[in-house]
C-alpha cells in the first residue's frame, strides 16, 4: 500500500502536475487550468520529507506573524489580523497540530509562542463574545490546556460560553444584505449563520466540554451547529451554502454558487468536531454521514492538477490553482482514512494529488502561495498570494499526512 501511494505522489510530482504535457493529454474536460509556478519541496509520503515542508512553514509564520500588516490597511489589522481574531486563530489551529508533533512538545520553540500568544490575548475571545469567529481562538488555549493544564487558560472562556448559553440567541440565520462586518456581529452572527462559522465554534464548544467534563457545552454547540446545518446544507449536491445570500445565486455554467474555502471550513470543522463528540452521541452517526457524503461529493470535482476549484461547481469560472480550500479538503480526508471513516482505496488519488499540490505550492522560504484573501465566495490567486490562516490549514494537512505516511 504504501509503495503504491508514494509512487503514486512522485509521478504527479515529477511531472510537475498543472503545466506538463501528459496532463495536457489526458485532459479530457473543455477548461485548460492556469499553468502553476511551483516550489521546491518534495512531495512524497515519507515522513522526513513531510515534516521537513511543514517546518518551513511554520518558521516561516514565526518569522512573519509579526510583521504581516505590511501592505494592510488599519481597518484589516483592526478587524482581521488582531491576535484574538479569527485569521490568527484559524493558524494557531494547524500550529498546535505541529507542536504536538514535536519530540518534546512543551520545550519547543513553537510551543513557547504559542503560550506567548496565550498569555498576551490574558486567555481571553475576541471583542464579540457571541461571534462565532471571535470564539475560535479559545481552540488553542484548550490544545494548551491539554498539554499543562491550568485552568486560567479556561476560566474567561468558560465565564463567557455561559453567559451566550444563558442568553441563548435565537435570532434568524438570514443573512444581511448590507455588508455584515458594519453590523460588528449583531443579528443573525450571534449565531453561525454562514458555513465558515463551523470552523470557527462548534470544534471549540464541544473541546470544552470534553476537557471541562460539562456537557451543557456539547449540549449547546450541537444545537447551534445543527441549526446551522439544516439552513445551509444541500442535501442534492451534498455541499454548504456560504450563507443565505447565495441559496439562488448561480454561477456563469448555471450551477450553484459553492466555494471551496467555505465548505473547506465546514469539511475541517467537522473532522475536528468529530474528535470531541462523544462515540455514543445519538447524533454522531448523522454527523459522519455528512462527512462521508462531503468527502465523496469533494473527491469527484478536484481538478487534475489537485487543486479543487475556487468554485467547486464552475471550474471554468477561475482557473488558478487555490490552496486554502484545497488544504482543507486533503486535511479532512486524510483525517477520515487515519479514523476509519473514509477507505483509503477509494481517496488515496485524491489525498495524493491534493498534497502533491499544497507542497508544489510552498515557496523556498516556507511561504504558501496561491491563497485567496479574505473573502466570501470564489476569487483568484497566484503563486504570491498568501494569508496566515491557510498557514494553519497546510499545517493540519500535514499533521494527518504525517500519520497516514507513518501507518502504511
Amino acid at each position: 500500500m504504501l509503495h503504491k501511494l508514494t509512487t503514486a505522489i512522485l509521478i504527479t510530482s515529477a511531472l510537475g502536475l498543472s503545466g506538463c504535457a501528459a496532463d495536457d493529454a489526458q485532459q479530457t474536460e473543455s477548461v485548460k487550468y492556469a499553468i502553476a509556478e511551483r516550489g521546491p519541496f518534495s512531495s512524497a509520503l515519507d515522513q522526513v520529507e513531510i515534516a521537513k515542508v511543514m517546518q518551513a512553514n511554520a518558521d516561516w509564520m514565526l518569522a512573519n506573524n509579526k510583521n504581516y500588516f505590511i501592505g494592510k490597511t488599519d481597518d484589516d489589522i483592526k478587524f482581521d489580523y488582531d491576535p484574538k481574531g479569527w485569521i490568527k486563530a484559524a493558524m494557531y489551529v494547524g500550529m498546535m497540530h505541529w507542536v504536538k508533533m514535536q519530540e518534546n512538545p512543551t520545550e519547543s520553540k513553537y510551543y513557547a509562542f504559542m503560550k506567548e500568544i496565550g498569555k498576551g490575548n490574558q486567555w481571553d475571545i475576541a471583542h464579540r463574545p457571541k461571534h462565532a469567529d471571535d470564539q475560535a481562538v479559545s481552540q488553542s488555549y484548550m490544545d494548551l490546556y491539554t498539554l499543562e493544564g491550568g485552568e486560567d487558560k479556561l476560566a474567561t472562556v468558560r465565564a463567557k460560553f455561559d453567559k451566550i448559553i444563558v442568553e441563548n440567541p435565537d435570532n434568524p440565520l438570514t443573512f444581511p444584505q448590507w455588508d455584515w462586518m458594519t453590523d460588528l456581529g449583531y443579528g443573525c452572527a450571534d449565531r453561525w449563520c454562514w458555513a465558515d462559522a463551523i470552523y470557527m465554534a462548534p470544534p471549540a464548544w464541544l473541546q470544552l466540554a470534553q476537557v471541562t467534563g460539562d456537557n451543557k457545552y456539547l449540549d449547546y454547540g450541537m444545537k447551534e451547529f445543527w441549526a446551522t446545518t439544516d439552513f445551509l446544507w444541500n442535501e442534492e449536491d451534498s455541499l454548504y451554502f456560504r450563507d443565505s445570500r447565495y441559496f439562488e445565486m448561480k454561477e456563469p455554467n448555471g450551477e450553484g454558487v459553492y466555494w471551496s474555502r467555505g465548505n473547506g471550513w465546514v469539511f475541517a470543522g467537522i473532522a475536528r468536531m468529530l474528535q470531541f463528540l462523544p462515540e455514543d452521541h445519538k447524533t454522531r452517526p448523522y454527523l459522519i454521514d455528512i462527512f462521508q457524503k462531503m468527502a465523496k461529493r469533494l473527491a469527484g470535482i478536484q481538478r487534475k492538477d489537485g487543486f479543487w476549484p475556487s468554485s467547486l461547481l464552475d471550474p471554468a469560472k477561475f482557473t488558478n490553482p487555490e490552496t486554502s480550500g484545497t488544504a482543507f479538503f486533503v486535511y479532512g480526508m486524510a483525517w477520515g482514512v487515519n479514523n476509519g471513516l473514509l477507505e483509503l482505496p477509494q481517496y488515496q488519488d485524491n489525498i495524493s494529488r491534493g498534497w502533491d499540490a499544497l507542497v508544489g505550492s510552498i515557496h523556498s522560504d516556507g511561504m504558501i502561495g496561491y491563497v485567496q484573501e479574505v473573502g466570501k465566495d470564489p476569487q483568484g490567486t497566484n503563486f504570491n498570494s498568501t494569508e496566515l490562516f491557510a498557514v494553519g490549514g497546510f499545517l493540519q494537512a500535514g499533521a494527518e499526512m504525517h500519520k497516514l505516511a507513518g501507518k502504511l
